[in-house]
């Protein structure tokens, strides 16, 4: 059988057709039947472009990060003040977040996490390194900001970012949209700025 002339565009193209199956069904429940299904590939061809199902999970969480770290990079980056660009790029997220209830699948990234980060180190590590990026993006956003709550950029990071991912597993637990309201709540307590002396509301 003739192989793809562009190994790495078909890798990603098997990856954005596969991805959305772990993230509905699980990683545990999904077979690799379940994925060359989606992929449209011949199961033979499954282990030309992954030597395993591992390696697999692996190439899927690189991509999938690679794209959720862009789509940060870009609300941050965006117009505002630095706590107005969190607050956007967290209401991004949320909004994607109802649509993912809505249609049973979740964050892969949490996926992982729960079913192979602590059994396979290669997907610990990269989960790992690209929280910390994720985290490195908001805090640089944050740093100079005073905020009210008292906390420094980096410290407010570690807050928002352990409590969205917190936020993403009760939420996908209990069906329920009420900790992203929670999490809402929490994004304008962290963010809230100091007041500057001798300026009052009007």
């Amino acid at each position: 059988m003739a192989r793809p002339h562009n190994k790495p565009e078909r890798t990603a193209d098997i990856l954005s057709r596969t991805i959305p199956v772990v993230q509905r069904r699980g990683y545990h429940a999904t077979g690799v039947a379940q994925l060359v299904d989606a992929a449209g590939i011949p199961k033979g061809s499954f282990f030309y472009y992954f030597e395993s199902k591992e390696r697999f999970a692996l190439a899927a969480l690189e991509q999938y990060t690679a794209q959720a770290l862009r789509e940060t990079a870009r609300h941050l980056e965006g117009p505002g003040r630095p706590g107005e660009r969190v607050r956007r790029m967290y209401r991004a997220r949320i909004l994607y977040a109802r649509q993912q209830l809505k249609a049973n699948t979740t964050c892969l990234m949490n996926t992982l996490a729960q079913e192979i980060g602590a059994e396979t180190s290669a997907v610990s590590v990269t989960l790992g390194h690209s929280l910390e990026r994720m985290r490195l993006l908001i805090e640089a956003c944050l740093e100079g900001t005073a905020l009210a709550v008292g906390v420094s950029a980096r410290e407010a990071a570690d807050i928002l970012e352990s409590a969205w991912r917190g936020t993403l597993l009760v939420m996908r637990g209990t069906r329920s949209t009420r900790p992203l309201s929670s999490f809402e709540t929490l994004l304008d307590v962290v963010l809230a700025e100091k007041k500057q002396a001798g300026v009052q509301d009007e």
